[in-house]
């Protein structure tokens, strides 16, 4: 993914990046960058170099993404760069700094439960996606299980 910090134009880059892979764009400042991506409970915000997820995705559906040779390689379960399966992530978590997997004890955010009509389930709060054919492919996913 082309990297977009020293863009002059990069809230435009940005704009046209959501309309390619279908999720609307609003104005906010909560990065760096003024334009984000809000699609359902997901919030899509770019970095100089990836688009950042943010938002509950059920494990089920996170070991699908990550069942794909496009998943493993593009779509990173909470933005860590090892590219660990959402298993692994949910075993021992990644460190804050995404360097490294550190034990579950130290880390409580990297995966957590949400109650979904009654029913307990394992998500993955965040991911970072490295290219667009990911970013299409994630969003294809979410409408695919009805999450957005």
């Amino acid at each position: 993914m082309k990297n977009i910090g020293g863009s002059w134009n990069r809230d435009e880059l940005i704009s046209i990046e959501l309309a390619e892979a279908g999720i609307p764009k609003i104005v906010k400042k909560i990065s760096s960058f003024r334009t984000i991506g809000k699609l359902g409970a997901f919030t899509f915000i770019r970095s100089t170099d990836v688009w950042i997820a943010w938002g509950d995705v059920p494990l089920s559906v996170a070991i699908e993404l990550y069942n794909t040779p496009l998943g493993k390689k593009t779509i990173l379960v909470c933005a860590h760069r090892g590219a660990p399966s959402p298993e692994e992530i949910r075993t021992v978590g990644v460190s804050q700094d995404r360097r490294a997997l550190v034990r579950a004890g130290d880390l409580r955010w990297a995966v957590s439960t949400r109650n979904y009509i009654g029913e307990t389930v394992s998500v993955i709060p965040f991911y970072a996606i490295t290219n667009m054919v990911g970013l299409k492919y994630f969003v294809s996913t979410l409408k695919k299980h009805n999450l957005v």
